[in-house]
């Protein structure tokens, strides 16, 4: 074989065998496509977002979505914070803002708050941008004291300066019914619905006189300061007790008879004398003339008084030299010098 060339072996396939491996590729090809779009659909199955659960609500305020929760939550937190500015007073609650609660157009993927967070947002007093004002409205009652009033009857024959009690007043009361109107739990209104008088307010009656001057002011005349009789005359007399130059008049009755002012003026002397007068009595009148009230058993008047002719200043005795009760009255023109009191007297005396 020397003399033969050697051949070069080249594999190449026969038509059958080139036939079955392209069918064999072919289902390679298949395979791999149909595995990675499994692959694909696997991956974009577990990227997609659950669905949204049925109670979930979006918090709408004044038109602005603030959170998402779920219903009973955030009812459960409305109704609390309502609950927390009502009392028995109370006959209406809302709030000051709208709140809506919308079931539709809730994003997939939403954060949903949980109670306590809802109620920290919402929290009147809290300062949050989404806290609610609770406005209420309730009744109140007060009962309101009614000062008595008083009435004034004219007297034309009584002075300016007398006034008398004809009947006592008594102070009145009413309940006054509210209705209050608060922001948070604080005033911001109140408005008067209602009035109920539980007691009757009586009025108080006073007399007041009309003529000018005071009750108190001298008339310039001189009325009898008691009543009785004539024990003893003003002058000279014969007598074993008391002096025998009798500087006024004396009129008895039993002790304790009332003795009045001859003319109004003022007191400037009320104790006993330790002399013959006894317990004295001297008024100063508006003219300088100066009345005496002597052996009194009773003072009821003190320096400085103002009295009015007629007012009672003490009760008759037996006070000083005597012989038995009587009162020994004096009328003095210039303060100084007694003078006979009978002519200076009006009307005539009075018996007991």
């Amino acid at each position: 074989m020397s003399s033969e060339k050697k051949r070069k072996l080249t594999f190449s396939p026969s038509a059958a065998v080139k036939t079955g491996l392209l069918v064999f590729l072919a289902s390679i090809g298949l395979m791999l496509t149909a595995t990675v779009m499994s692959t694909a659909h696997a991956a974009a199955g577990s990227a997609a977002e659950p669905p949204v659960p049925e109670d979930v609500r979006a918090v709408v305020i004044d038109g602005k979505t603030a959170f998402y929760a779920y219903e009973p939550d955030i009812r459960a937190v409305l109704d609390g914070i309502i609950d927390d500015y009502t009392d028995g007073s109370t006959v209406s609650a809302c709030f000051r803002e709208s709140v809506e609660l919308d079931a539709e157009d809730i994003p997939s993927g939403s954060q949903v708050l949980e109670s306590g967070e809802i109620a920290r947002l919402l929290d009147p007093e809290g300062g949050s941008a989404w806290a609610l004002t609770v406005l209420t409205r309730r009744v109140e009652s007060r009962a309101v004291t009614v000062p008595a009033a008083t009435e004034t009857v004219e007297n034309s024959e009584k002075y300016q300066d007398e006034v008398r009690i004809l009947r006592e007043g008594y102070d009145g009361e009413v309940v006054l019914e509210y209705v209050l109107v608060c922001a948070n739990g604080v005033e911001t209104m109140e408005t008067q619905i209602g009035e109920t008088v539980t007691v009757e307010m009586v009025p108080e009656i006073i007399e007041e006189g009309s003529l000018p001057g005071s009750r108190t002011d001298s008339k310039g005349c001189y009325i009898w300061p008691t009543v009785g009789i004539i024990s003893s005359k003003f002058g000279p007399r014969t007598v074993k007790i008391g002096s025998s130059n009798h500087q006024g008049v004396d009129i008895a009755n039993d002790k304790g008879t009332e003795i009045n002012a001859a003319d109004g003026g003022t007191v400037i002397y009320a104790q006993n004398s330790h002399n013959g007068y006894g317990n004295l009595i001297k008024i100063q009148h508006d003219n300088g003339a100066v009345t005496y009230y002597g052996h009194l058993s009773e003072i009821l008047v003190s320096v400085g008084d103002k009295v009015a002719q007629g007012d009672l200043i003490a009760l008759m005795g037996s006070t000083g030299n005597v012989s038995g009760p009587h009162l020994h009255f004096e009328i003095r023109p210039n303060g100084v010098t007694p003078v006979n009191p009978i002519p200076k007297m009006t009307g005539e005396l009075q018996r007991s």
